[in-house]
C-alpha cells in the first residue's frame, strides 16, 4: 500500500446561482488536521446559502468512527447551508457514509465511484 501524507485541500469554486466547496480527504485524518480547516469552512457556510460540497474521500485511509460521527453533527447543525453533497470514492464503506449523511441531512447527498460524475451530478442539480 502506498503511504499517503494526511491532508485535508478545501477549494471554493463560484458557481452561476451558488457556491461549491471542494473538499478532498487524504490519508490518516484527525481531530487536529479537522479543526484547523474549521474556522474557513464555518465561515463560508456562515456567509452563503445553498452550498454545494463535493467531498472527495478517494484517498481517505483511515478516519476514526468518532471523528466521522462528530463531523456528521457539525453538518448537520449547518443543514440548511447545504443543498448537494455529492462524495466519490471506490472503497466499500463509503457509500455507508452517504447514507448516514442522508438521515441527518436535508440536503440530497449522493455517492459516486468517480469525480466526474459527481461533478456533473452537482452541476445539474444547481
Amino acid at each position: 500500500m502506498v503511504r499517503i501524507f494526511p491532508s485535508i485541500t478545501v477549494s471554493v469554486v463560484r458557481q452561476v446561482s451558488n457556491l461549491r466547496i471542494d473538499c478532498k480527504l487524504a490519508g490518516t485524518v484527525t481531530e487536529r488536521d479537522c479543526n484547523n480547516v474549521a474556522p474557513m469552512c464555518q465561515l463560508l457556510l456562515a456567509q452563503n446559502h445553498g452550498v454545494d460540497l463535493l467531498l472527495d474521500i478517494s484517498q481517505l485511509q483511515h478516519c476514526s468512527l468518532l471523528l466521522l460521527c462528530k463531523k456528521l453533527l457539525v453538518a448537520a447543525k449547518h443543514q440548511d447551508a447545504f443543498h448537494h453533497i455529492a462524495i466519490f470514492g471506490g472503497d466499500s464503506w463509503q457509500p455507508v457514509i452517504a447514507k448516514l449523511s442522508q438521515r441527518w441531512m436535508i440536503a440530497d447527498v449522493r455517492h459516486f465511484h468517480y469525480r466526474a460524475e459527481a461533478i456533473s451530478w452537482l452541476d445539474s442539480a444547481s
